[in-house]
């Protein structure tokens, strides 16, 4: 009615510039005269409320509440599927770690083994010569291995930290989003 904006009436009522009257039920009710005392030619009574209004808000419909619960449905449904990888990964990783730990203990193995063996037939020099083939062969192999292991860890290390921290970063969006983000994309 007289194109200024709620905050704008507020402010004048506080300051005194526009006094009000209370009903009988507790309501402020400004009078017309007053209205027009104060702005004058800005009153325009045939206007309806908040049309003219040049930084009008659009309202949003309120999203029925089936809407919310299947959003958050989804969302946990997201968050037990980067639980799933999560858990996935790290029983991979923890299985490299076991096949690096069983490799080792094999080859710690098989050299007690050679050394036994080489102190029983310690005269013959065919022998000595063999097993440091063997020893020779057997450490290339053990160190084939090692590094095979390492480069594999390193990689479903890296694999995992990458996917756990794209992760965390599309969880952290997520709960960072407004409400109505959540709601509407």
């Amino acid at each position: 009615m007289t194109g200024k904006g709620r905050a704008t009436i507020r402010r004048h009522l506080k300051d005194g510039t526009l006094s009000c009257e209370t009903d009988k039920d507790g309501n402020r009710v400004i009078d017309a005269s007053e209205l027009m005392r104060v702005y004058k030619d800005d009153c325009d009574f045939d206007r309806e409320e908040g049309v003219g209004q040049r930084n009008r808000t659009k309202r949003i419909e309120k999203p029925e509440p089936t809407d919310i619960k299947d959003l958050k449905t989804q969302y946990e449904a997201r968050i037990e599927q980067f639980v799933a990888t999560i858990e996935r990964l790290e029983k991979e990783l923890d299985q490299a770690h076991e096949r690096d730990r069983e490799s080792q203990e094999s080859y710690k193995q098989s050299l007690r083994l050679l050394e036994d063996h080489s102190a029983k037939t310690a005269s013959s020099e065919d022998w000595k010569a063999a097993i440091a083939v063997m020893e020779t062969k057997l450490a290339n192999h053990q160190e084939e291995t090692k590094r095979h292991s390492e480069q594999r860890i390193a990689e479903l290390e890296e694999t995992h930290k990458r996917r756990l921290a794209r992760m965390r970063q599309e969880l952290d969006s997520e709960r960072n989003k407004s409400f109505w983000q959540k709601i509407f994309g």
